[in-house]
């Protein structure tokens, strides 16, 4: 029943963008959509499809589609068409060609090497039992401790890199969860590549304060 409201919504929408009633600007909103092919689409993935879909078409805005192969031991065979299919069934329309993420490794590579000329990157050394054994955060995950900030211990090469992050409150706001804030310690550093000579797409790992409601 649920996945037919969102179908039935979807498709209202499509129908309302064709007949002219939501003009398509080009200085509209932009939302994106990236699944990763590691199975079928479930339904938490169908939601936030249907949430970003919405959100950018309301505002005028275009929809785009990446599909998120980078992670080969997880991806399946044939579930990338198996998802392409699926939001066609539920009536999704995407703004241009479908971006395969694994196509786009030139493009984070030349992105690295800016970051690492500019020194906004640092190699890591720290291996996952030393990230186990560091300290834990307010949400009880580990925070990095800075080992590798200024330097690579003497004898150790780097198994990752970090992003430089200055000391300081980050904050964005949020037009459904309202301001977000995320403080940053000077010894902080986030992971934003896998391998010591590559610049991969990963999780990037943030300790997010949101303030309380009354």
């Amino acid at each position: 029943m649920i996945y037919k409201e969102m179908k039935n919504i979807v498709k209202e929408f499509i129908s309302l963008r064709r007949g002219g009633a939501l003009s398509l600007l080009p200085a509209g909103p932009v939302g994106r959509f990236a699944p990763s092919p590691t199975g079928p689409l479930h339904f938490g993935s169908i939601v936030a499809a249907v949430g970003s879909y919405l959100s950018a078409r309301h505002g005028g805005g275009r929809w785009l589609l990446r599909i998120e192969d980078v992670d080969v031991p997880r991806s399946v065979p044939g579930a990338a068409d198996g998802i392409l299919r699926t939001l066609e069934r539920f009536g999704f329309e995407w703004d241009g060609p479908v971006v395969w993420q694994s196509a786009r490794t030139p493009a984070y590579e030349e992105a690295f090497a800016r970051l690492r000329a500019d020194g906004r990157v640092f190699g890591c050394a720290c291996t996952r039992k030393e990230m186990a054994d560091s300290m834990l955060a307010r949400d009880g995950t580990r925070r990095y401790p800075g080992t590798c900030r200024s330097g690579l211990p003497p004898g150790r090469a780097a198994r990752a890199w970090r992003l430089r992050v200055e000391p300081g409150v980050v904050a964005f706001d949020d037009a459904v969860q309202g301001q977000s804030r995320k403080i940053s310690l000077p010894m902080s550093g986030i992971l934003c590549c896998c391998a010591p000579t590559a610049c991969l797409p990963t999780s990037w790992r943030w300790w997010w304060m949101t303030p309380r409601r009354g």
